[in-house]
């Protein structure tokens, strides 16, 4: 027993150094690529926002948008209908957006950078396909002819001034097919923030890895208008549910690059409980398990033989050194040492690339202790939630009830409200 368990352990300790050296590399990405001026085309852009309730962050996010530093750009929020929470904040912003901008034409002493088009339309609600593609395909219809490149924006992320330009700028590369960022979940003191955090940057190295493994969030992700059209981008959502997951399958196929730049790292200040947490964390698992098999495949394998060969070494040490032998007791906890101390180091080197991306000290308070000494506990949490993701395909979001039973099979299956 003691030798098949012993064997569990090596396999997880060199898959987990083949881990650490990933991560290295995406340290040395995000250092490069941050080394590298902004600069680039700045063609007219639209910024499209789908919004279903009233998310705290809404007001920061409405606030951010409109003053972003890019010379020419719309804004269009669509939502389903103009009973949801979030129109009437909207239509309050554009009514003060537009005052904003006869205050400043009327006084011709103090000049200003012009006012971003701001508009919201109304996608209607959708029984055929998931609201938020609906949302999203409602705002592209409006969108300004005049418009080369789309930027999709989720509505809890609260940009920065130069987010827009360094969405477009590698655009300019007729290889790259879409741009995408990330967010970063900020801890908020208690135990479930500094889980959600970690949980969260787990999969931030795979962003940059290889052309197979990458993927793009679309929380904050861009194309050329020309791309999604070619692509045809539109007509694929319309039986899917993951918009993100099927613009990276769509750029895959036309050989084209997903890009990742580390200047949209995007703080997320999400305070929900853990019932929620463990909802969202489970319907992601639950669509990369459709979308993306081998992702989900090999997570369950590798936190399962982290946690087996961690533990399984922990407690092996405790029984040998006490009963004895002592010497394999040394060797059980020379095992689950190694493999503790490949842990750290891997998180170590993240959050070393993730504050050279957000060096704000108040984003990363608590992290360090969590991504040192919490990672063999975050794999206990992580096995049971991937494998949950595994017996069912039916969740909730944004109260609808999906069941999503393939890539190209998602159904409605019922509505709150």
């Amino acid at each position: 027993m003691f030798v098949l368990f012993a064997a569990l352990s090596v396999v997880a300790i060199l898959l987990l150094a083949g881990s650490v050296v990933q991560t290295w590399l995406f340290d040395r990405y995000v250092s490069s690529e941050l080394a590298r001026p902004l600069d680039g085309p700045t063609p007219f852009a639209s910024v499209l926002l789908p919004c279903k309730g009233l998310d705290p962050e809404l007001p920061a996010t409405l606030a951010a948008v409109q003053v972003l530093d890019y010379p020419h750009y719309e804004i269009i929020c669509a939502v389903e209908s103009d009973t949801d929470p979030a129109y009437d904040l909207i239509q309050r912003t554009i009514e003060h957006s537009r005052a904003a901008q006869t205050s400043d034409a009327a006084n011709a002493f103090t000049p200003r950078p012009p006012h971003p088009s701001l508009r919201c339309v109304i996608a209607g609600c959708s029984t055929a396909m998931v609201q938020k593609i609906a949302n999203h395909l409602a705002a592209i219809e409006a969108a300004d002819p005049r418009s080369e490149a789309f930027a999709f924006l989720d509505s809890d992320s609260v940009p920065h001034r130069q987010w827009l330009r360094a969405m477009t700028a590698p655009l300019a590369d007729p290889e790259i097919g879409a741009v995408t960022g990330f967010r970063w979940y900020v801890p908020d003191g208690t135990l479930l923030g500094l889980v959600r955090c970690v949980w969260n940057a787990l999969a931030i190295n795979l962003l940059v890895i290889a052309r197979r493994t990458n993927f793009v969030w679309g929380g904050s992700v861009a194309m050329r208008r020309e791309t999604f059209e070619k692509l045809r981008i539109a007509e694929r959502w319309r039986n899917v549910l993951s918009e993100d997951f099927e613009i990276t399958r769509a750029v895959r196929e036309a050989g084209q690059r997903l890009y990742f730049t580390p200047r949209v790292l995007i703080p997320n200040h999400d305070h929900s409980g853990w019932g929620r947490f463990w909802r969202f964390a489970r319907r992601q698992l639950i669509i990369t398990r459709v979308c993306a098999p081998p992702f989900w495949i090999s997570a369950t394998i590798n936190n399962t033989l982290f946690v087996i060969g961690f533990w399984s070494m922990v407690v092996f040490a405790i029984y040998w050194m006490v009963l004895g032998p002592r010497s394999l007791g040394l060797l059980a906890f020379s095992l689950a040492l190694v493999i503790y101390l490949l842990a750290m180091t891997k998180g170590a080197i993240r959050h070393r690339a993730v504050r050279r991306m957000l060096p704000d000290p108040a984003l990363h308070r608590g992290v360090w202790a969590m991504e040192l000494f919490g990672g063999v506990l975050l794999a206990l949490f992580n096995v049971p939630l991937l494998l949950a993701a595994g017996v069912s395909s039916r969740f909730w979001w944004r109260d609808v009830h999906y069941d999503m039973r393939s890539v190209d099979d998602v159904r409605i299956l019922n509505r709150r409200g």
